[in-house]
C-alpha cells in the first residue's frame, strides 16, 4: 500500500509549512508518503467559491485512478481517537488498493464529484479548521498513528 497526501494550494504561513514538513520527515522513517500539492485557483474570491471548487475538482479528478482508495478529510467525516485511527491506518496498509490517498481540500472545500468519489470521509474534529491548519493537525496525527503501530514512545497512553 502506497500512501499519498494530496493538498490543494500552498500554505501561506511558513511556520505552519515548517511544522508540517517536520512531521512528514518523521513519517518517512516509518512508511513512505508521497505528498502532492495541486495549484489553488488564484484571482477569485469567496463570491466565486463554487467556481473555485469546480476548477480544483477538474484538476484532481483525472488524477484519481479507479483502484485508488480516496479518503477525504472533511468536517462531516468519521472521527476516530488516535488509537482508533492507528488501527484504521493498519487496515488500510493491509488492503489491496495500490494507492491510499488522503485529500485535504482548499479554502472552500471540495465539490460534489470528489465527495462522491471518496471511499471514506475522515474528520479531524467537530470543530472547523482552516485547510492550512488541517494539514498540520493531520500530519501530526498520521505520525502519531505510525508511532502507535511501531510502539514508539511518542504516543504516551
Amino acid at each position: 500500500m502506497k500512501f499519498h497526501l494530496w493538498l490543494i494550494g500552498k500554505t501561506q504561513n511558513p511556520h505552519l509549512d515548517a511544522l508540517v514538513e517536520m512531521y512528514l520527515q518523521r513519517i518517512a522513517r516509518f512508511h513512505p508518503l508521497q505528498v502532492r500539492t495541486f495549484k489553488g485557483v488564484k484571482g477569485l474570491s469567496e463570491p466565486h467559491a463554487q467556481r473555485i471548487i469546480e476548477r480544483e475538482e477538474r484538476q484532481i479528478l483525472p488524477e484519481i485512478h479507479g483502484s485508488d482508495y480516496l479518503i477525504l478529510l472533511d468536517e462531516r467525516g468519521k472521527q476516530y481517537s488516535s488509537v482508533e485511527f492507528a488501527g484504521r491506518l493498519q487496515y488500510w496498509m493491509r488492503s489491496s488498493s495500490k494507492r491510499c490517498i488522503f485529500l485535504i481540500g482548499g479554502a472552500y472545500g471540495v465539490g460534489p464529484k470528489i465527495r462522491g468519489r471518496a471511499d471514506e470521509q475522515l474528520s479531524l474534529s467537530r470543530m472547523t479548521f482552516s485547510h492550512e491548519l488541517a494539514r498540520l493537525v493531520f500530519a501530526e496525527q498520521l505520525y502519531r498513528a505510525f508511532a502507535i503501530l511501531h510502539h514508539h514512545p511518542y504516543h504516551n497512553v
